[in-house]
């Protein structure tokens, strides 16, 4: 069970019901587009949709617990000053601090979550596509005694 508080009334917000018995071990909450990305100990990640608390998507392919998330966004547009610096538009604020919240609200309606990194114990790191579920990249890291040129522990060397 997966359970989002409200901080401030120590109050329950969202369940998630897992059938599974494994330990979530990494989170990341996307309120843009109400997504709960969860990595386990049982080497998967799901995709929650937050509000109907159901999953979208199960990725598999790791090799340990997953033990980090991460999301990489739609780089936002430049916004072009110049292009409207003269012109005036009746729907655009005169104060300054007005047109900057009114920018970083389209902007942030406009970022979409599209990938999904995820990296676990056994030096894999994955990234994902999340409007299809697919895998894009794999990238794994060679042992520690592989990368520091040693010996395993115990090898009798």
């Amino acid at each position: 069970m997966i359970r989002v508080w409200d901080a401030t009334t120590a109050s329950i917000l969202v369940n998630f019901a897992d059938s599974d018995s494994s330990y979530a071990t990494a989170f990341l909450l996307d309120t843009l587009t109400d997504t709960l990305v969860v990595g386990s100990t049982d080497f998967t990640c799901k995709v929650w949709n937050y509000h109907d608390q159901q999953v979208r998507h199960m990725f598999s392919g790791h090799g340990g617990t997953v033990t980090s998330i991460a999301v990489v966004k739609h780089p936002l547009q430049r916004h072009d000053t110049h292009r409207h610096h003269h012109h005036h538009d009746e729907h655009q604020p005169e104060d300054p601090t007005e047109a900057a919240v009114a920018l970083a609200k389209a902007h942030a309606s406009s970022a979409a979550l599209t990938t999904v990194a995820t990296a676990a114990a056994d030096g894999s790191l994955m990234t994902w596509d999340l409007t299809s579920g697919k895998r894009l990249q794999t990238v794994v890291a060679p042992p520690m005694d592989a990368a520091a040129g040693g010996t395993s522990v115990g090898s009798g060397l």
